[in-house]
């Protein structure tokens, strides 16, 4: 996910150390770091969990986040513009 927001994205480029990344890519990386956060916590408390869902649903929410933040329409963002 961060990999595809980064590239087919038309949000501006943020020079981060090392890499390129626009707001949806970070959205989407911070997204996925918080969803592991969450899947960790209910692990440590012994209430193991599959993880998929709360990574996947972090990537999906921070890339919305970050795309609304820079004022990318969700249609866009949900790459259906050529669609209607």
């Amino acid at each position: 996910m961060v990999a595809s927001a980064a590239f087919f994205s038309s949000a501006p480029q943020y020079a981060v150390p090392v890499i390129e990344l626009n707001a949806p890519a970070l959205g989407a990386l911070g997204g996925t770091l918080a969803g592991l956060l969450v899947l960790m916590s209910m692990v440590m408390k012994g209430k193991p969990h599959a993880g998929l869902p709360l990574l996947n649903g972090g990537a999906i929410g921070g890339y919305l986040l970050g795309a609304l933040s820079v004022g990318i329409p969700l249609v866009e963002a949900f790459g259906l513009t050529g669609f209607l």
